[in-house]
């Protein structure tokens, strides 16, 4: 009696043991069923800019927008495919099939507004800055900028504007290739502040712990402007998508965490939004 029933006692746990495999097995099926079912959308982004975006060491593409759109896939239940493209004609690759989404630290103003594109809410708040080094109190403002040496990037909206103010030629303008190599001309001296989005100018900043800096800019220009994902004009229900990961990237804490992880600060939260930046 005792061996008929441990024997029962052994079947008993094995057909347990082999409804638990089932089980598992099932699972693991719909998992794979889900993860095949996932869209992939095409984002093209240009890798040169960061960090934003830019290349690794072994040429994968990182950066906060990377890192923010792939959160907002996890939360909305779809994949990425992240494509390295040039900036010239960026946006209109959407027409070529070529992009679903961009995603490329670009301003509401910088995509014409939402007239020939459709666009995400806010996902980040950009904001321009003059940068100087600790003890520095007397650049501030565009009129500042026009009697000091400044370091800017060439070929941008900032250089633009400082040479429209400066004039063409000026001796207290220095135009750099990056941005980056202006930053390196503030560390050494060579020129007084430099001009750029702020938080570039915070991650570059990041990487000299020994050297304390003002982030300075009063007036018009320097006041918060909305930085959004662009993709083409009618996909709505994309963008719903977009828009809902955005919030909720922003609420689970999933945001701060990477504003502190890629800037070195907690995120603001603005009251101004410049409406004619860009």
């Amino acid at each position: 009696m005792k061996s008929l029933f441990t024997v029962m006692l052994l079947c008993v746990f094995t057909l347990m043991g082999c409804g638990d495999k089932n089980n598992a097995s099932e699972s693991i099926q719909e998992e794979l069923k889900d993860d095949l079912d996932q869209k992939v959308y095409k984002v093209l982004t240009y890798p040169h800019y960061a960090p934003y975006e830019y290349l690794d060491e072994k040429g994968g593409i990182i950066g906060f927008d990377v890192d923010m759109i792939q959160a907002i896939a996890q939360s909305q239940n779809f994949k990425v495919e992240i494509i390295n493209s040039p900036w010239e004609d960026m946006l209109g690759r959407f027409n070529t099939g070529e992009a679903d989404l961009v995603i490329s630290g670009i301003s509401r103003q910088q995509a014409g507004g939402d007239a020939d594109f459709a666009l995400s809410n806010a996902y980040l708040h950009g904001r321009d800055s003059i940068l100087t080094k600790e003890g520095v109190t007397n650049i501030n403002t565009f009129e500042d900028m026009v009697v000091h040496n400044i370091g800017v990037q060439s070929n941008t909206i900032f250089a633009d504007e400082l040479i429209a103010k400066k004039r063409e030629g000026n001796p207290t303008l220095k135009l750099s290739s990056t941005s980056f190599l202006a930053f390196s001309d503030l560390v050494n001296d060579k020129v007084e502040a430099v001009y750029a989005h702020e938080n570039i100018l915070r991650h570059y900043a990041k990487g000299q712990p020994n050297l304390k800096f003002n982030f300075n800019g009063t007036g018009e220009g320097f006041d918060y402007y909305d930085m959004v994902v662009v993709a083409k004009k009618g996909n709505d229900e994309l963008i719903a998508k977009i828009n809902a990961g955005i919030q909720d990237v922003h609420q689970n804490g999933t945001y701060q965490k990477l504003h502190s992880q890629w800037f070195g600060v907690e995120a603001p939260t603005p009251t101004i939004k410049n409406k004619n930046r860009y």
